[in-house]
């Protein structure tokens, strides 16, 4: 394998993976040894793993998140363009990719991302995936799950908040179960009608500024659809992470 010609296709495989990717994995894909693969990074000088780990290429964060990078690119993930001879490509720096990440987790979801693959994480990915499993993962309802929330519901005592806490279920899953069951009559409305106060909007500011999800924020009175009516008067979202990104593009 050592005396086969390097064919170009392998040579941009090898610029793009270098430094993302270990040696035994490229050497494998390549169908090569690694004395070859190595040989070969050094005559293309594309030196010691993309300076030391700090830099990833922009297809390899594309494969790492299983995803598309158009809408990152539109929210300004933090490019560089490398070149390797007569090729050129680009890549990310890893410390500026997770301190611009961290500000857009509205749109980079981290449960995609097998721990560490891109190496050592920020401490505070390991909270956001955690969170993004639990509100993403789907179970379907089991009959005695069914029959409490009808026997709930009908008392007419809950509103759809109480009850997803009582069920330990998102506010989408019991509002979607109640309408499947025609229960939505039943269901109390315990939020405020009245203005909100300028107490009530410090106090969503103050949730915001933590970088808490809709569904974190506790505003007493205050259901999970006044919340969401709310951060769209105020910011013109219903999402909370994105209300955070225009507080701090305001320096708020």
């Amino acid at each position: 394998m050592g005396g086969r010609r390097w064919t170009e296709e392998e040579k941009t495989f090898l610029a793009e993976n270098w430094g993302t990717y270990s040696l035994p994995y490229i050497a494998e894909s390549l169908g090569r040894t690694e004395t070859a693969v190595i040989r070969e990074v050094n005559l293309l000088q594309l030196g010691p793993f993309l300076e030391g780990g700090d830099y990833v290429t922009l297809n390899a964060i594309r494969t790492a998140f299983s995803s598309g990078v158009e809408t990152w690119i539109r929210r300004g993930i933090p490019l560089r363009k490398r070149k390797m001879k007569r090729r050129s490509f680009w890549v990310v720096n890893l410390e500026e990719f997770w301190a611009w990440a961290e500000k857009n987790t509205d749109v980079v979801n981290v449960a995609k991302l097998p721990k560490n693959m891109l190496g050592k994480e920020p401490d505070w990915v390991d909270g956001e995936r955690a969170w993004r499993v639990k509100t993403t993962e789907r179970r379907e309802w089991t009959p005695g799950e069914v029959q409490r929330l009808r026997s709930l519901a009908l008392t007419g005592k809950y509103s759809v908040e109480e009850l997803a806490r009582e069920l330990c279920r998102s506010y989408g899953s019991v509002y979607a179960k109640l309408k499947s069951l025609r229960l939505g009559y039943a269901v109390k409305d315990r939020e405020k009608k009245a203005p909100w106060t300028a107490a009530e909007d410090a106090a969503l500011d103050a949730q915001i500024h933590q970088n808490k999800h809709n569904d974190e924020i506790d505003i007493p009175g205050r259901g999970y659809a006044a919340i969401r009516s709310r951060l769209w008067a105020r910011y013109g979202t219903t999402n909370a992470r994105k209300a955070w990104n225009i507080l701090e593009q305001k320096g708020g």
